[in-house]
């Protein structure tokens, strides 16, 4: 894998594209964020597709969750971080309580190889560790790949041992981009689902015939990070044909 050396992206802004469209399966409805103009910069990257080593489309369409004060303390551990290192903030996906307070971050951004090189746009976790005395430091970034997600079997686990990672469920709605969100409630309807909050659309089929979605779910009062499949049949009829739980402390350990 070549080796990263910063983190190159559109816009430090905090721009929300969000469509407006009610999540009806969300686990408890989330307020929408106010939506703000997108950056010119961020057009750029978008009218350039990515595609990824399956043959999927990296989606590139940006849309936020987080709030200020979750913004605020990732910014403030990335600038520590590298000044140089820009990056486009997603959601807030998971704590994990130690002595202070780790803190999982789903980001887009490209970065630049040591030659220099450019890379395609991608997403990546940021790990941020903040201490009893609210310093914010980065501890680990890894590149999110949706093409080959490190997942877990979805079966019920015993309740978390003190110190595990505890899924965060977004305090605004997430947007899925309209495609994806069109075929997942089609799936629900031909097929039944499960209740979710929409962390966001990783990637795509260049026909718009299938859906890799990152989703928060819950099933038992289990909150779950979910990577989650959604495909049409010669038909045209869509069906939820992947359901596994991301694999966090793969992204998050040191």
């Amino acid at each position: 894998m070549m080796k990263v050396k910063r983190l190159r992206v559109i816009s430090l802004l905090f721009a929300v594209l969000l469509s407006g469209l009610a999540l009806s399966s969300c686990v408890s409805r989330l307020p929408e964020r106010t939506p703000e103009p997108a950056p010119e910069a961020e057009a750029e990257i978008q009218s350039a597709p990515v595609e990824l080593s399956d043959g999927w489309v990296l989606n590139t369409e940006f849309s936020s969750t987080l709030t200020d004060a979750e913004a605020g303390l990732l910014l403030g551990a990335m600038l520590e971080f590298d000044p140089d290192f820009e990056y486009r903030p997603v959601a807030l996906i998971a704590n994990q309580i130690v002595a202070g307070t780790n803190r999982a971050y789903l980001c887009q951004g490209s970065g630049k190889t040591e030659t220099g090189a450019s890379l395609p746009i991608s997403f990546w976790i940021v790990t941020v560790y903040e201490d009893l005395a609210g310093n914010a430091s980065v501890t680990r970034l890894s590149p999110l790949d949706p093409s080959a997600t490190r997942t877990t079997p979805l079966v019920p686990q015993e309740s978390p041992a003190v110190g595990a990672w505890q899924i965060k469920r977004p305090q605004y709605e997430g947007v899925l981009t309209k495609e994806s969100e069109d075929a997942l409630q089609k799936a629900f309807a031909a097929n039944g689902g499960f209740e979710y909050c929409a962390i966001a659309t990783l990637s795509s089929r260049e026909d718009n015939t299938a859906y890799r979605l990152l989703l928060e779910t819950e099933e038992a009062e289990e909150p779950r990070l979910c990577v989650v499949t959604v495909e049409a049949d010669p038909s045209g009829a869509f069906a939820i044909t992947e359901n596994a739980r991301l694999d966090l402390s793969f992204y998050t350990q040191n």
